[in-house]
């Protein structure tokens, strides 16, 4: 998973050029998404990603 995160935290994480307020949302939305596919990888990946795009989109993640 820590292979995984870095890469994706390269991808979509705040970059050392973005203004700060910026780069403050960036990390929050980022994380917290990364969060929420590890929790999902990790109780066995029950719901579809068609599920869990729905459950993003329901939760402000459009």
């Amino acid at each position: 998973m820590h292979l995984l995160f870095e890469v994706y935290i390269e991808k979509w994480g705040p970059k050392p050029d973005y203004p700060n307020e910026w780069a403050y949302a960036t990390a929050f939305l980022s994380y917290g998404t990364y969060g929420w596919i590890e929790e999902w990888i990790n109780r066995g990946m029950q719901e579809s990603a068609e599920t869990m795009a729905e459950l993003l989109s329901k939760n402000g993640m459009k």
